[in-house]
């Protein structure tokens, strides 16, 4: 005679041996035929399940122990291991349910947390003219950061910024320095994978820049063997160095504009609104573009992933000062038309 015992879909044939061996019988199936599936589940940590078939041996310990119709210390030991067993895969079963809250809370927590504080955090360089620079007065101004105080204003809070150099910039957004970075980021895939965006806010162009009485480059292929001046991490170093170009780091726009008017470096690459301020404000400076992208990049606001609420409210300052006029105001101050994309 025999009993059956069923662990994960798998029908084990236990006979009836004497109590004091019998016990040896099931546990020995158990890991031989269904050894293979158990590790399956340890190595997916589904420990649930785990508590299940442990559970599973012990009732059928305890039944055939009633038949039998004596209680044993492998009974009262089984019973203890049955209730400890439980209690784990209860305390598991609650721990499961607050992280999977946690999970939600931290998806949705930005933007009611920034609310809360009454003020979002904002990463940008300071030194980056027209967009985020310093004036005659000292006060930080320019297109992103009047861009910024209008998404904070439209989202109900104020804007505060912290300066960073680029190289470090958007690293502050994992270090939690800041809610957002809001400087030019140019919406790439590389930093998709890590960030979430905004929609974009504005659309430029790569150009390339060398002084008047450079005649030796006149492509972005004649950079192949010449020293570029950039910030290191930026898409137009890496947008140089792909034509060959001698990488020469800076600080920053205004800096790499310096190396080449200097002479200590050949060239460098930025965007066309850049360019366009830069000889608005100094229309006797030797240097030109030379050279452009055709493709357009899009910039857009930075931040951490995870953070729905707090990008659909961005997304939808962003559209409320377009409609409303704001944006416009603020392109042609700095550009004398709309940049919008």
């Amino acid at each position: 005679m025999s009993f059956s015992l069923e662990v994960f879909g798998l029908a084990i044939a236990v006979p009836t041996w004497p109590s004091r061996v019998r016990w040896l019988v099931p546990v020995v199936a158990v890991w031989s035929q269904a050894g293979d599936r158990f590790a399956d589940l340890l190595q997916q940590k589904t420990a649930l399940k785990t508590g299940g078939l442990f559970i599973s041996i012990c009732e059928y310990f305890r039944s055939q122990e009633r038949i039998s119709g004596r209680t044993s210390r492998l009974d009262l030991s089984i019973y203890s291991l049955e209730i400890h067993m439980k209690i784990i895969r209860s305390v598991m079963v609650v721990g499961m349910l607050q992280l999977a809250a946690a999970g939600v809370a931290l998806a949705d927590n930005g933007l009611e947390a920034i609310r809360s504080a009454g003020v979002i955090k904002i990463g940008t360089e300071g030194t980056y003219a027209p967009f985020t620079f310093h004036d005659a007065k000292g006060e930080l101004t320019g297109f992103d950061v009047e861009i910024a105080r209008a998404i904070a204003q439209n989202i109900g809070v104020k804007a505060e910024f912290t300066e960073a150099k680029w190289d470090g910039l958007i690293a502050g957004l994992d270090a939690r320095r800041y809610d957002v970075v809001i400087n030019e980021v140019t919406i790439t895939d590389e930093r998709k994978a890590k960030y979430d965006f905004s929609a974009p806010y504005i659309v430029s162009k790569a150009v390339l820049l060398v002084r008047n009485d450079n005649n030796s480059i006149k492509s972005f292929a004649d950079l192949k063997g010449k020293k570029s001046a950039h910030t290191l991490t930026s898409n137009y170093a890496k947008l140089a160095s792909s034509h060959g170009a001698e990488l020469v780091g800076t600080d920053g726009f205004n800096q790499s504009l310096d190396l080449v008017l200097a002479g200590r470096a050949d060239a460098t690459i930025n965007d066309s609104l850049s360019f366009l301020d830069f000889k608005t404000k100094k229309p006797g400076a030797p240097i030109k573009a030379v050279a452009s992208l055709p493709n357009a990049e899009y910039q857009g606001v930075i931040f951490r992933k995870n953070n729905p609420e707090l990008q659909n409210a961005i997304n939808q300052a962003l559209a409320q000062i377009k409609k409303d006029g704001t944006y416009l105001r603020i392109s042609t101050k700095y550009f004398g038309e709309d940049v919008s994309p």
